[in-house]
């Protein structure tokens, strides 16, 4: 969950999911990969959210008001349903996030925004 707090800073919360029904170990598996790639010496996100640190103290800098994500921009394209296609390296999901972060910071005056979907649905 990426929860936006100012135009400086932001608070990223990542839950495990765990699964009813299914035998103890499997549940353990997942809770141990889910600590493998989000955990602070993770392969996963530890590496993102260094990236999104420095690319806040960069645009602090003032030297350039732009921030360069266009990595497989020309590759880029839109499926009927509205998703927005690249390849797994691209930058698709990094312009997604700064996407959204704008509407939320520019919604309504500040009014809170309604999640997409209720908490555990599918």
């Amino acid at each position: 969950l990426v929860q936006p707090l100012s135009i400086e800073q932001t608070e990223v919360f990542q839950y495990p999911t765990l699964l009813k029904g299914v035998p103890h170990e499997l549940n353990l598996k997942r809770l141990r990969g889910h600590e493998a790639f989000y955990g602070p010496a993770g392969s996963g996100a530890p590496d993102d959210l260094e990236m999104f640190e420095r690319n806040q103290v960069g645009l602090s800098a003032e030297v350039d008001p732009w921030l360069l994500i266009a990595r497989g921009l020309h590759r880029q394209r839109r499926e009927p349903d509205g998703t927005i296609v690249g390849h797994m390296t691209d930058e698709v999901t990094q312009r997604g996030i700064w996407r959204h972060w704008k509407k939320l910071m520019t919604h309504a005056a500040g009014a809170a925004m309604q999640p997409r979907r209720a908490s555990g649905s599918a």
